[in-house]
């Protein structure tokens, strides 16, 4: 299942994070959880190491501010 969130993506550990905006990733974002979601018209996935707000699943409507690292490969 696709959901939306707001991406905030470091391509590598160092550098400073890129706004993607609100787009679609998948799975469901967790926190130390993996996602897929198209970055520069390629499928990459990525490790969410922030996620705001912690409970957003229980407030209705809300959006996820995710923080993501690229997987390598």
């Amino acid at each position: 299942m696709v959901y939306n969130a707001h991406v905030w993506l470091t391509r590598r550990p160092g550098e400073g994070r890129i706004d993607l905006g609100i787009i679609d990733v998948d799975p469901k974002p967790a926190l130390h959880g993996s996602v897929s979601f198209e970055y520069a018209g390629k499928p990459k996935r990525g490790l969410i190491d922030q996620i705001d707000p912690y409970d957003w699943e229980k407030r209705s409507g809300t959006t996820p501010r995710i923080h993501v690292t690229l997987s390598e490969g």
